[in-house]
């Protein structure tokens, strides 16, 4: 039996799944809106999709070392403040963008592997936090991750047990 040449491009029903992908919440919902006829079907083209991801990230020259570096900087990301007074305006104060840097130190962890898996991120938004195995850093940047989620907390510090 030939070895069949694994495409690199995505189907139009791939792209429509990925597409659909950004707009709902499940992928059974994703695969339906695509056209696939089944939840499995749904499911077994989008596992084709993650297999073909690395190449295709390499093939955009997007390496890991890049993604690391940009999720790093987003770590320190400002943004600016505007008060204005009937359309004029008065002061502009650059401060913390605690959402991005706290997306960014979401992402930093579950791509080091200190996020668990399989939980839904709506659902530890909505219990009050998120869980990071923090053994699975160095001393140091554990240290350095605690300081700045301590930094945006606007609840109680954070402590280690």
């Amino acid at each position: 039996m030939p070895n069949k040449k694994r495409r690199s491009k995505l189907s139009r029903k791939e792209e429509r799944l990925v597409d659909a992908l950004t707009k709902v919440d499940s992928v059974a919902e994703a695969g339906r809106l695509a056209g696939y006829n089944t939840k499995q079907a749904a499911h077994q083209a989008l596992a084709r999709v993650r297999e073909r991801t690395p190449e295709t990230l390499q093939r955009l020259g997007i390496t890991r070392d890049r993604v690391f570096l940009k999720l790093g900087n987003l770590l320190d990301a400002k943004e600016t403040k505007f008060w204005a007074d009937k359309g004029v305006v008065m002061e502009t104060r650059q401060v913390e963008a605690q959402d991005i840097q706290m997306r960014a130190a979401v992402e930093l962890a579950k791509m080091h592997g200190a996020y668990p898996k399989g939980t839904d991120e709506k659902e530890m938004v909505d219990c009050g936090g998120i869980s990071i195995n923090l053994s699975l850093f160095t001393q140091s940047a554990a240290t350095d991750l605690l300081a700045k989620l301590e930094s945006q907390a606007t609840s109680a510090p954070l402590t280690l047990p």
